[in-house]
């Protein structure tokens, strides 16, 4: 099996502090030299404030680890991370369509139980029990064709931006044994919408032990994001090229 646990913590110091200690100008000798001592022993066992700030801080980080010869693992940390991009940028989220998906799954949860519990004995409950699977499967159905014909290949849908009428449609390829990630932005429910489309090479992101640089590839989804808010939008022209 892979693993994607995030195995790797690092110490990045947050600020280092250096301190200067005071100290105290001597003082001359005296005919009693007992009291002195005893006052420059008590200084010592007070704690300097200047000390209390030399502790270096310290931030964890955690890395993403992953197997890149795993294409679909590789493709569901990017999705993830341009997920959290877009929130990032202040973008909210339209849950409307997953809404609507978890209530077609708890209606078809709802006809599985009771095929399972209801309180009739077996032979008079074929007919029971020929519905709830009837129905079971129809939920299935629409369920699954509300993935492949209103999800598609997009991984997010927007509520409309500041100054936009539309909200934006997240979309994300990777080919199998491919190594080019694609997204493109485009306007959600708009025919022929205008849209920017990047592609990277997931080794620009992934080192050799599959440690995953989340915090670059986010900006890199911040520089796009921007693009297409400020209508720098990919030219015809561009698109052939891409599709080449």
């Amino acid at each position: 099996q892979l693993s994607t646990s995030p195995a790797l913590e690092i110490l990045i110091p947050a600020g280092l502090k250096t301190s200067r200690r005071k100290m105290g100008k001597k003082k001359p000798s005296t005919s009693q030299p007992a009291a002195p001592a005893k006052k420059e022993e008590d200084s010592i066992n007070v704690p300097d404030d200047d000390d209390a700030e030399d502790q270096e801080e310290t931030e964890v980080l955690e890395l993403i680890q992953v197997d890149t010869g795993d294409v679909v693992k590789v493709k569901q940390v990017l999705d993830e991370a341009t997920v959290l991009a877009i929130h990032d940028a202040g973008i909210a989220e339209d849950h409307r369509w997953g809404n609507i998906k978890l209530a077609v799954m708890t209606v078809a949860c709802l006809f599985a139980m009771v095929a399972q519990f209801a309180p009739v004995p077996f032979p008079e409950s074929r007919p029971l029990l020929a519905c709830c699977c009837c129905a079971y499967f129809l939920m299935s159905g629409v369920l699954q064709i509300l993935i492949s014909y209103v999800d598609a290949d997009a991984i997010m849908v927007t509520l409309p931006p500041e100054g936009k009428e539309s909200g934006l449609r997240i979309r994300t390829n990777q080919g199998r044994y491919d190594e080019h990630y694609v997204m493109a932005i485009e306007f959600d429910g708009m025919k022929d919408s205008p849209s920017v489309t990047q592609t990277w090479s997931v080794g620009k992101f992934f080192d050799e032990n599959g440690f995953f640089d989340e915090y670059s590839y986010m900006e890199e989804v911040e520089t796009v994001l921007q693009r297409f808010l400020n209508k720098k939008y990919d030219t015809p022209k561009d698109k052939k090229a891409k599709m080449e």
